[in-house]
């Protein structure tokens, strides 16, 4: 439900990667992803971070004390990826996005 509730938005970098190091632990998390969750797996699969080899752990990895960050199978991730993780890539557009009317909260 996450990734489509992220979809359209510069969090479109928060969707699901393989984790840790792409290349020892993706297979393990593809296998499982794939499975149990084929469309999020799928819209990775095709996408440019998909396609350019960017895994969950370029995104999801948690830092040591986030209080967010918990254990899953061997990598320590966060549950929400923010505009702080994707902005490591995406300086430009978190800047533009942060700067603009949409990322401001809702007066009534």
């Amino acid at each position: 439900m996450r990734g489509l509730l992220l979809a359209g938005s510069y969090l479109v970098c928060a969707l699901f990667f393989p984790l840790q190091s792409n290349a020892d632990v993706g297979a393990d998390c593809i296998s499982c992803h794939a499975g149990n969750n084929p469309g999020i797996h799928k819209q990775w699969k095709f996408s440019k971070h998909g396609q350019n080899d960017i895994g969950c752990t370029d995104c999801y990895e948690a830092e040591k004390g986030d209080p967010d960050g918990f254990e899953h199978h061997g990598a320590n991730i966060v549950t929400l990826v923010t505009p702080n993780d994707c902005g490591k890539c995406h300086k430009y557009q978190v800047e533009q996005t942060t700067n603009s009317y949409h990322a401001q909260p809702v007066k009534f």
